[in-house]
């Protein structure tokens, strides 16, 4: 099976600011180059991404982020929360969406068994403990080109080195850069 983290952040690694507010990833000011929009670019990047994926796992953090956005950015795209405290769907979330909890190896157990063969793994904790559990196979990563000196990472203490190769980088409008790695199986753990 497949496992991806995909996410948007800025230079000094942050997927948001403490308050989970999202504001920087919306593109750099110069963000309207001859070549076309960084809304524009990374939205097609996402789209092509998502069409490849079977089902997304988020934490409920990330969750509560997404669930006021305007439009649900995952289509029909199944959903599975991670939570320990929430216990139901709130009004007006797509049926796509399920609550559960469990370890990390255990959930993508159950996603195989149920044939899923590429899981979207979203969430700075939920992508942090996946990795961590040595259970991430690919790693897609958009910088924005800001400083936003604190905030939410998904980065932190592992139990050993995670080495990656890279796959493919694309630049898009506005000085964004889109990275594509893969974990290197079998690596000599430290």
């Amino acid at each position: 099976m497949r496992t991806t983290i995909y996410m948007g952040m800025s230079l000094d690694g942050f997927v948001a600011r403490l308050d989970d507010t999202l504001d920087f990833l919306g593109g750099p000011p110069d963000s309207t180059a001859a070549e076309g929009s960084f809304e524009s670019e990374v939205g097609a990047s996402f789209a092509a991404f998502m069409a490849t994926v079977d089902v997304l796992v988020m934490g409920r953090r990330t969750f509560e982020v997404v669930v006021p956005f305007p439009e649900w950015p995952y289509g029909k795209t199944p959903v599975v929360v991670l939570s320990r405290t929430l216990t139901a769907v709130p009004d007006g979330v797509p049926p796509t969406v399920r609550i559960t909890s469990g370890e990390p190896a255990e959930v993508l157990r159950a996603l195989e068994a149920d044939g899923a063969q590429h899981v979207y793994v979203d969430g700075a904790r939920t992508a942090r403990d996946f990795l961590a559990a040595g259970l991430i196979t690919d790693l897609v990563v958009t910088h924005v080109p800001v400083l936003i000196g604190t905030g939410i990472t998904p980065w932190g203490p592992l139990p050993h080195d995670v080495r990656l190769k890279l796959v493919s980088t694309a630049r898009f409008a506005g000085n964004a850069a889109q990275s594509h790695w893969s974990v290197v199986r079998g690596a000599p753990p430290r």
